[in-house]
């Protein structure tokens, strides 16, 4: 008898059951653990009473959705890098957007030490003024995709010395500031993630509905222009998205990496980049393996944790060079 390969759609209805169970399972799970029972009474139980469960199952509410949600916007953000510039190493950080973030938090909190709760604006514009700067110098050129990335190198590189030097001259930032230069999702609050809510689902809903313009340009200029797509307005447009999303995970969870570089690769190859389900699936993915890596963050040394950014490394960074080898194995040029 043999089994079927699964749909598109069949794909995306398991991995959304995927995150349902393993955001039940991180629901109980923690520093103290609660029964399912404990938990759905936590759950109906009225949240302003002040009792230690409706407290703890309020926070971990906020950090499941945080880690959903940030790790949608990460992996959405590469998938629209990496299929826009056609690099598959392409990753928010080439184009500098993590470097300014983490320099805008850290002058912001150097500058203004009083208004810490601050710190998501301070990043968010940061990293929205570092992409402008990428998009500035690659519009001399007609954004020339190869500009654009060598831009963005050269401007995290310049960033990251002066964040360095910044750190050096004062190093109760780095202690202070650790959860978001890492990256991390224990220290976002309900207003946090309610304010900035909005605008990403709203962002991300709009990226989701770019699979075309993306399946032109990946024929090539002249063939996207031929069929009536305005390739520079179009490649700006989707640059811009990707930079939102960007902006608005980092200034949530700071500097989380491997997600916008790993997790499109994944689903690249579970469902074709010319699928309307693409980029959904893709989104869904990467909060599937944000919530998984913090859940795993939260119990490997419970009660202590580790920075979800540590935990994402260390597992991201040998399979994906593991990808990398099955991908290149056979090839002796690129």
């Amino acid at each position: 008898m043999h089994i079927l390969p699964l749909s598109c759609k069949g794909k995306l209805v398991v991995l959304g059951c995927i995150v349902l169970a393993g955001a039940s399972y991180s629901l109980c799970k923690g520093a103290i653990a609660l029964s399912p029972e404990a938990m759905f009474s936590g759950l109906i139980a009225d949240f302003h009473t002040g009792g230690n469960l409706s407290m703890i199952m309020h926070l971990r509410l906020v950090r499941i959705a945080s880690a959903l949600l940030c790790g949608s916007a990460l992996s959405l953000s590469g998938a629209l890098l990496q299929q826009t510039l056609n690099n598959p190493m392409a990753s928010p950080s080439l184009l500098g957007i993590n470097a300014s973030a983490a320099l805008s938090a850290l002058l912001g909190t150097l500058i203004f030490p009083s208004l810490a709760q601050l710190l998501p604006l301070f990043s968010s514009v940061g990293a929205l003024v570092g992409s402008l700067m990428v998009f500035s110098l690659a519009a001399m050129y007609r954004f020339s995709r190869l500009t654009l990335i060598l831009s963005g190198i050269a401007l995290s590189t310049v960033l990251g010395a002066i964040s360095d030097a910044l750190l050096t001259v004062f190093p109760d930032l780095a202690t202070v500031k650790i959860d978001f230069l890492v990256g991390s999702f224990a220290h976002i609050t309900s207003n946090q993630l309610s304010l900035l809510a909005p605008f990403l689902l709203g962002t991300m809903f709009a990226a989701c509905l770019m699979t075309r313009p993306l399946t032109m340009l990946s024929l090539g200029d002249e063939c996207a222009s031929s069929l009536g797509l305005r390739v520079s307005r179009v490649r700006l447009l989707l640059l811009a998205l990707s930079a939102i999303l960007s902006a608005l995970a980092i200034s949530l969870c700071g500097l989380v990496g491997f997600l916008g570089l790993l997790v499109p690769h994944l689903s690249r190859r579970m469902i074709p980049t010319h699928n309307t389900l693409h980029l959904p699936f893709t989104a869904l993915l990467g909060g599937c393996i944000a919530l998984f890596s913090d859940t795993l963050s939260r119990l490997l040394f419970a009660p202590y944790e580790l920075p979800v950014g540590i935990v994402l490394s260390a597992l991201g960074g040998p399979f994906f060079l593991i990808v990398l080898i099955k991908h290149r194995r056979g090839y002796r040029y690129d």
